[in-house]
């Protein structure tokens, strides 16, 4: 069945939080309303246990015969962070009824400021095993533009009017907008053909190219995500495709940063020596600039650009990694051949009259497949035992580098990643176009 990127999401809001986004989000709030105008509209809505007294076009109330059951975690282990939220305390008993209330509702996102939800392990674990996306009320705004800037309205919360793709980035993006004026200022003092080009490039194609790619990929997270939920299988291509383009210019930019380097600080190394990962760079390098050397060799940042070595290597020369799930098999999923059709016939009466078509002797010969019956069976009984196993976990990719084969979600770890390019970033540029305070010795 075909499936367009859907254009209404629901958000379940935390009722506690209900008065701070009344008060604090203003221009989000009527970000959203903006888009429900568009022809055709862009709905995000806006739901919630509780108004707390609030009114308002943005806000909806559940029905309070949608609050019944409890939170049942998926694949509960012993040293699962999530059983930190069966612990006593009515923080934490109000934080089990939104879990319980967006699995019910299959919303795309919980949106709260309980410290209970918004930890690294519980929130990652939560999303991994019961599909519940927890947004921390400060990131609201982004996800508003997220799911504007994958129908290609681009718009931004704390912009005012309409941009195209060719500017938003430089105009809009927090960080990037601030780039740009900053490159504004100094392209005027570099004499340089050769810096200027390179730093033009970066600041204005490189880094906007990237956040383009990252928007992207949350975009299309939420979409898959959200069929996922309802069983279904779509927009795997397109979360890949953006995948890839954000990590392979984001190791062309550590490898660019390392050829302004070589240019502004005078290292007089042949441009093949320039790169994040050569001994020959960080040597001439320490010579001139020792403390943007020692924060690159911090284990967390080295470490980091390893791993980021590992994913571009995979991307640029052997199989395009694709994000994937890692299931377990289980009782049901294991279940004989014979069995499992029994039960398909049983509660699917469109199958049993696909199997009994597909054994007409003149639909065999005109489709020229004796077995064409045997073909549809396993394509049934695979198909089923896809919907029986066990998730561990969504969006993975297998790596290989210095510590062996290794696990990754490159989707989960689009922001972080995008985090730290960006501080890596800064530490280039400080350390070229900065006067130092005290002496690099």
């Amino acid at each position: 069945m075909q499936a367009f990127p859907k254009r209404q999401f629901q958000l379940l809001i935390d009722s506690d939080c209900v008065h701070e986004l009344a008060s604090r989000h203003n221009m989000a709030l009527q970000f959203i309303i903006d888009l429900a105008l568009l022809d055709p509209a862009i709905q995000i809505n806006l739901l919630t246990p509780d108004k707390r007294g609030l009114e308002g076009q943005w806000l909806e109330l559940i029905p309070a015969a949608e609050h019944s059951g409890l939170f049942a975690p998926a694949n509960l282990t012993e040293q699962d962070p999530r059983k930190r939220l069966f612990a006593e305390g009515a923080n934490l008993e109000r934080a089990r009824n939104l879990c319980a209330l967006g699995t019910k509702l299959k919303v795309d996102g919980v949106v709260t400021t309980s410290p209970s939800l918004i930890e690294d392990e519980v929130r990652y674990a939560l999303y991994q095993h019961d599909r519940i996306n927890v947004v921390p009320l400060d990131q609201l705004a982004d996800v508003f533009e997220v799911c504007a800037h994958g129908h290609d309205v681009y718009w931004s919360v704390s912009y005012e009017g309409a941009l195209t793709h060719d500017v938003y980035y430089t105009l809009a993006h927090h960080k990037c907008q601030r780039l740009a004026k900053w490159w504004g200022q100094v392209h005027p003092t570099i004499e340089s053909e050769e810096t200027q080009k390179q730093l033009r490039s970066l600041v204005l194609n490189r880094y906007p190219f990237i956040l383009y790619a990252r928007d992207m990929v949350r975009f299309f997270q939420l979409q898959r995500d959200h069929f996922a939920r309802f069983e279904k299988d779509r927009f795997s291509f397109p979360l890949s495709y953006h995948v890839n383009a954000f990590y392979l210019p984001l190791w062309g930019m550590l490898d660019q940063l390392c050829l302004i380097a070589n240019h502004v600080l005078a290292l007089g190394l042949d441009k093949m020596a320039c790169g994040i990962s050569r001994k020959s760079f960080f040597k001439a390098l320490g010579k001139s600039k020792p403390s943007l050397v020692h924060f690159l060799r911090t284990p967390i940042v080295d470490d980091w650009i390893d791993t980021m070595s590992d994913f571009r290597h995979l991307v640029a020369h052997q199989v395009i990694p694709m994000p994937t799930k890692i299931v377990v098999e289980t009782e049901e999923s294991k279940k004989p051949r014979e069995e499992i059709l029994k039960i398909i016939e049983a509660e699917d009466p469109d199958a049993a009259s696909l199997l009994k078509f597909a054994e007409d002797p003149r639909l065999q010969q005109s489709a020229n497949n004796p077995d064409l019956k045997t073909a549809i069976e396993d394509q049934m009984v695979f198909l089923w035992r896809a919907e029986k196993v066990r998730l561990i976990a969504d969006h993975m990719v297998l790596l290989e580098g210095k510590r062996g084969h290794y696990w990754r979600s490159p989707v989960v770890s689009v922001d972080h990643d995008l985090a730290t390019l960006t501080a890596i970033m800064d530490a280039f540029l400080v350390a070229m176009f900065s006067k130092p305070r005290v002496s690099e010795k």
